[in-house]
């Protein structure tokens, strides 16, 4: 199945419980090999992203909004899936 650039931006990125945890507002690709490497989440206010393997958060763009590898996302259909830990911000 063939997905476009379009079918993925601005679709709600959820954890695998549910919980809604931002928005896919961009996409990294690498420019020598054309592969996709990270989507590009704007958080839900107040929602910090936590790395499941290093319990640290995950990079950010210039703009604060999250680079979740794609090895992370699970599946994309009406909503992103990915495998995040979530920790709200005091």
């Amino acid at each position: 199945m063939k997905k476009f650039v379009s079918d993925l931006l601005k679709k709600s990125v959820a954890t695998s419980d549910g919980t809604v945890v931002g928005s896919v507002e961009n996409l990294r690709i690498d420019q020598s090999s054309g592969e996709l490497k990270s989507i590009v989440v704007q958080p839900t206010r107040g929602m910090k992203l936590l790395d499941p393997s290093t319990e640290g958060e995950f990079e950010r763009d210039p703009d604060g909004r999250y680079l979740i590898p794609i090895a992370l996302m699970r599946s994309f259909r009406d909503i992103c899936v990915v495998d995040v830990k979530i920790q709200q911000k005091q």
